[in-house]
């Protein structure tokens, strides 16, 4: 918004939307957390894309999924992702923490460097072609919460030995 001293009060415009498909694009997340239902409310930011470092120095790109759960998808800043991955729980940003519940489609691929990859139990989705093209990849740690993995996702893996898709799948 171009003024400084005006905040959108944005119940109020979306009040006759009730029963309408409706499409909020914001571009100031500070705002989402103000919306008392978003029920019915297709809510895509373009801001709602942050990086954070990992301990091992690398960068990960998070998608915020639903900003009143504070949950994100994961997935790369570049393919120099390199050795061995964990992929962390939760992330903080601008003070808040997300729990990471999805591993983004195409999240991952390409990144032949990456050797062995540790998902979280908050993980419940690995979406399409995750980890194509990881031809440096040896070993995938998926555990039990994950119910769902997209096709191909561990496709052109031609290094992968390791690895076990739990029965939750």
């Amino acid at each position: 918004f171009k003024y400084n001293f005006y905040e959108p009060d944005i119940n109020k415009a979306l009040k006759n939307t009730q029963n309408h498909p409706t499409i909020l694009l914001a571009h100031q997340p500070k705002y989402l957390k103000d919306l008392e239902d978003t029920k019915g409310i297709f809510v895509k930011n373009k801001d709602m894309d942050f990086c954070e470092k990992l301990s091992t120095g690398q960068k990960l790109k998070y998608e915020i999924l639903d900003a009143k759960a504070h949950t994100v998808s994961a997935k790369k800043c570049s393919n120099s992702i390199s050795g061995d991955l964990e992929i962390p729980a939760t992330v903080t940003h601008e003070g808040v923490t997300y729990t990471v519940t999805e591993i983004d489609g195409w999240a991952f691929s390409d990144c032949s460097n990456l050797t062995c990859v540790t998902i979280p139990d908050s993980v419940t989705t690995i979406g399409e072609f995750a980890f194509d093209g990881c031809s440096g990849l040896t070993s995938v740690t998926i555990p039990d919460s994950v119910t769902t993995i997209g096709g191909e996702g561990v496709e052109w893996c031609s290094s992968l030995t390791s690895g076990a898709i739990p029965g939750s799948v």
